[in-house]
């Protein structure tokens, strides 16, 4: 773990442009470590979709096995039930706990969460590994500024709080190599996002800087080179690095000199990560490079 640990933390003491080259480093390091595995995710992905060039009759076998497994796993949204925890019969803990599950169902009223449970169980069973992670979206308004008792105008602040939870594609979720989850020191979540959506988080000076020369898909090995090409609006790659050992947030993109922005532990969770620990149903614990279901069977697949 030492020779892990000192460049971290020379690159954490450094300059921002050390800084911010330490992580694109990284993260094409742990995209190079499972390289072998995304390249496997896409094949798998083409016969599931059924665009694979063959002759003759077929039946998709793939796409039935995955349907099953999936309706298995989880027939319908999950229920919300928040209780105390030794189910003691006090006034005050029931009323919490009545508040709290109100809350989480408020909150899961606000969005879709069944579609992106089922997206990140579909990768999980074709890819691997499902990723879902909490995302907070603090609402921004005007509200009155007082002093001594006299309004003497408007301030932007937090009016509300919005919390999410969102589905990860197993494209954009970098994680550095290690044996087990709990021996990750960082994670990262890839966004694509157009000048504007740019200038809206980091601010013009930031999005002016910025290379826009991604598609939607981004410029992965594994994308099909019809999707690649896409003619749409070009994006910029930006990465959001949670970094455990030292608790912050970094904004990091290649061609950027240096960090786009930096937070020190932004939502304080108590394990820090922003996700649960991601969703594999092949696990071994030298090593936690995603192992798809699929390819356990592969000779049977191709057989069928």
């Amino acid at each position: 773990m030492q020779k892990t640990d000192a460049p971290l933390k020379e690159a954490v003491k450094g300059s921002r442009a050390s800084q911010g080259n330490y992580w694109i480093q990284e993260i094409e390091r742990a995209r190079e470590h499972e390289r072998a595995w995304r390249g496997t995710v896409a094949k798998l992905l083409k016969r599931y979709r059924d665009e694979e060039e063959t002759d003759g009759y077929r039946m998709n076998i793939m796409w039935a096995n995955t349907e099953v497994l999936t309706s298995a796993l989880m027939p319908q949204i999950p229920k919300v039930d928040v209780r105390r925890r030794q189910n003691m019969q006090d006034a005050q803990g029931r009323l919490v706990s009545m508040v709290l599950e109100r809350a989480v169902e408020y909150q899961q009223d606000q969005y879709d969460v069944l579609s992106e449970l089922q997206d990140t169980l579909q990768d999980g069973v074709i890819a691997g590994r499902g990723v879902m992670r909490i995302r907070e979206r603090p609402i921004i308004g005007t509200v009155p500024l007082t002093v001594m008792g006299q309004v003497m105008g408007e301030v932007e602040d937090v009016i509300d709080q919005r919390y999410s939870f969102e589905f990860v594609s197993w494209q954009d979720f970098v994680v550095c190599p290690a044996r087990r989850w709990s021996e990750v020191p960082w994670i990262g979540f890839r966004h694509m996002l157009d000048e504007d959506q740019v200038s809206d988080l980091f601010g013009p000076g930031v999005a002016t800087k910025l290379s826009y020369a991604h598609t939607p898909y981004g410029d992965d090995d594994a994308v099909a080179d019809h999707r690649r090409k896409d003619n749409r609006a070009k994006l910029a790659e930006i990465y959001e690095i949670w970094d455990k050992r030292n608790k912050r947030r970094v904004w990091v993109s290649e061609g950027y000199e240096g960090l786009i922005d930096v937070e020190d532990d932004p939502y304080q969770l108590q394990g820090f990560w922003p996700v649960p620990r991601p969703l594999q149903f092949i696990r071994t614990s030298n090593d936690m490079t995603p192992v798809p279901e699929a390819k356990i069977i592969q000779d049977q697949l191709d057989e069928l």
